[in-house]
């Protein structure tokens, strides 16, 4: 009954904080409205301190968490007194409002650095805002609005995840309506900011309710930090995750722009020049991709010079029992000289280690078994290792193909070349015209495996392992240690140490192809592209100052090849700067492009996506895509789409990570192909 009781309070405080702050925003009874916002803010806040406290715990921890109400206390008491001038008293709520913040999220647990990040950049804007408001004397700008609504948002999130709501592998609990809360917030405070520096008709009559929006959402999410009731428990989809977290993620970056933009509006002009600069970069990149596509000729030596011999054929294999059989099937009829490790991970939640082990009764002399137990592809791999005994291994996924024609081009390769360690082939859909989904993912393929990965290798000499689907000297991987599961990406992990170690080189050939299954749902494809995006992000903070540094061991274009690869998945930390950018541009605040040189840039900018992906679809020698008006407009749509969808999973991933969220391998569900084994 103690806990219905608590539960009940709490909801009714909530309720009369949303409707007071709305009340007041909008006029209505004012003094009536204080003091109804003023006393349910000041329940859920003890409330809230009283479970910090318990969280914390007797001693030091505790008495800081008293000590942060009572700071809070003194702000408020600020902020109340009428006979201070406005800045003192909107200055001193806002500290107020810090040691509050700061105080519901204090917690005992050590947690990871880059957590740290979040409350230095909230308490900094939020210090930054109320300075401001102090050297203006009084006088509200919209940089002020802007830096307040982006620090609280800031702190708040931190907060939450102190508390232990987050992190997690997903959304749960209150983390969604905390997310929504945040998002209307900076939202409302961005429509206050436009209505201010844009001459709109539109905008006139926004601010009340826009300042109504901004309260109400500072009390929920206040209140939700305080304390609330358990949230009723549900199974949350990665789609609704990566919505939530790049949806707030995105919001946050554009507002925490505008507000730098007027603060620091100094050093505007240089902002906008490195955002136009890189632009400028990433487009050159996509035509520098196109140039070398429409030059490339076959590379190496010709495929029938290298003869077939022993070697073993690691496949990993983890929830893979309806896939196996016919790979296998189809991979042993490549050549009865080759030998195959399987790597049933027992972790498996399928029938994959009993199958293994029979598919390992049905061909004693070709087939053996090593169950990865380690718990991670890495060490699986480690352990399986150790087991091989020819001088080469051919690393396939358990979904995976190859014909003879590709093995003998790679192996050639190898012979040819004796500093190639690794040569890395091509992975091809194996049915990539099966439905809207296989279409859309081959549309991206196309570009990135044919022409992408191939100018990186030829170009820049900065070709990547793809963690399967790749020919290897045995003894490679132990010469720099093996795989390790430091990153969620153990293949560009060991990439990264295989280049800059120096000893050995990757050779990637579109030439040597490899099938592949596509993912079965678009929620395999999230989960697939999510655990991408943050192993390359875990990749970019461990190895990004390392490649930089080894610039001239590497060479300058290789460390070029391999920083740009780096930098381009967190890019999204920028390039979603678009809102701001545009709403900057209204206020007539961002520098303006001549017309002569605006309408030429933008005709050379825009469309290089389309004719990129266009390209490869219609030149690839493997899966060109079969012209018609109505395929081609879905490729355009699917083009930019990917844009999209990788600032999404890039924000998702980056919140994760700062979060200190559980690493979750998810695995790949894969598309039953009616075709697998003949293909």
């Amino acid at each position: 009954m103690r806990v219905e009781t608590g539960q009940s309070a709490w909801l009714l405080a909530t309720v009369a904080a949303l409707v007071a702050s709305s009340s007041l925003s909008l006029g209505f009874a004012p003094t009536l409205s204080t003091m109804t916002l003023l006393a349910s803010l000041a329940l859920l806040s003890a409330r809230g301190l009283r479970a910090s406290a318990e969280r914390m715990g007797p001693g030091a921890a505790r008495a800081l968490v008293l000590a942060g109400g009572a700071l809070a206390l003194a702000g408020s008491a600020l902020a109340l007194d009428a006979a201070l001038p406005l800045a003192a008293r909107v200055a001193g709520g806002a500290l107020g409002a810090q040691a509050l913040v700061a105080s519901l999220g204090a917690s005992t647990s050590r947690a990871k650095a880059s957590r740290w990040l979040l409350p230095l950049m909230g308490h900094g804007t939020v210090l930054a805002a109320s300075v401001g408001l102090v050297v203006l004397r009084g006088a509200l700008p919209p940089a002020i609005l802007m830096g307040y609504a982006s620090g609280f948002a800031l702190l708040a999130l931190h907060a939450s995840w102190a508390q232990g709501s987050a992190p997690r592998a997903s959304v749960a609990g209150w983390e969604v309506p905390l997310l929504a809360a945040m998002v209307a917030g900076v939202g409302a405070a961005s429509l206050l900011y436009a209505r201010e520096v844009v001459a709109l008709a539109l905008l006139r009559g926004a601010t009340r309710p826009a300042l109504a929006v901004a309260l109400a959402a500072g009390a929920f999410a206040l209140a939700i930090l305080c304390a609330p009731p358990p949230a009723p428990r549900r199974r949350s989809g990665i789609l609704l995750d990566v919505v939530a977290h790049g949806a707030a993620g995105i919001a946050l970056l554009n507002v925490l722009f505008l507000g730098f933009s007027v603060v620091s509006g100094w050093s505007l002009r240089l902002v906008f020049a490195l955002l136009f600069a890189w632009q400028l970069v990433v487009i050159g990149m996509e035509y520098r991709t196109l140039r070398h596509a429409r030059r490339s000729r076959k590379r190496g030596p010709a495929a029938r010079d290298a003869g077939l011999r022993p070697l073993t054929v690691v496949v990993p294999a983890a929830n893979e029992e309806h896939v196996l059989p016919a790979s296998l099937a189809a991979n042993l009829a490549v050549d009865p000289r080759l030998r195959f490790l399987l790597v049933p991970a027992t972790k498996s939640r399928d029938g994959t280690v009993a199958l293994a082990h029979r598919l390992a009764a049905e061909h004693p002399e070709r087939v053996r078994v090593v169950e990865g137990s380690t718990g991670s592809k890495a060490e699986d791999l480690n352990l399986a290792w150790r087991e091989v005994d020819t001088d080469l291994v051919l690393l396939l996924d358990a979904d995976e193909t190859i014909d003879e024609g590709s093995l003998r081009r790679a192996l050639a390769i190898l012979d040819a070349e004796p500093d190639v360690g690794l040569v890395q082939g091509r992975k091809v859909s194996r049915a990539p015209g099966e439905g809207f989904l296989a279409r859309f993912v081959s549309a991206e393929r196309r570009y990135c495996t044919w022409m992408d990965h191939a100018m990186h290798g030829d170009e820049l000499g900065s070709s990547h392992f793809g963690g399967s689907a790749a020919l290897l000297r045995r003894e490679v991987p132990p010469s720099l240690g093996g795989w390790t599961d430091r990153t969620m990406t153990e293949d560009i992990e060991f990439t990264l140490r295989l280049h800059l170690d120096g000893r050995w080189r990757i050779v990637y050939d579109p030439d040597v192809i490899v099938r592949e299954s596509d993912p079965s749902t678009f929620s395999d494809l999230l989960k697939q592209r999510t655990r991408w995006s943050r192993g390359w992000a875990q990749c970019f903070a461990l190895y990004f100052g390392k490649v930089v540094r080894s610039r001239e061991r590497l060479g300058r274009k290789r460390a070029f090849g391999l920083a740009w690869l780096l930098v381009i998945t967190v890019s999204a930390l920028w390039t979603t700067f678009v809102p701001a950018t545009l709403l900057m541009r209204m206020a007539g605040i961002s520098p303006l492009l001549p017309v002569v040189v605006g309408v030429p840039l933008t005709l050379i900018l825009l469309p290089s996506r389309l004719l990129a992906y266009g390209y490869a679809a219609l030149r690839d020698p493997v899966i060109p895509l079969r012209f018609s008006p109505a395929r081609f407009a879905e490729l355009a749509l699917q083009a930019y789409l990917w844009i999209l969808l990788g600032w999404f999973v890039q924000i998702h991933a980056l919140y994760l990570e700062l979060s200190s969220a559980p690493r979750v391998w998810y695995v790949t569900g894969k598309r039953r192909a009616q075709k697998a084994a003949g293909a």
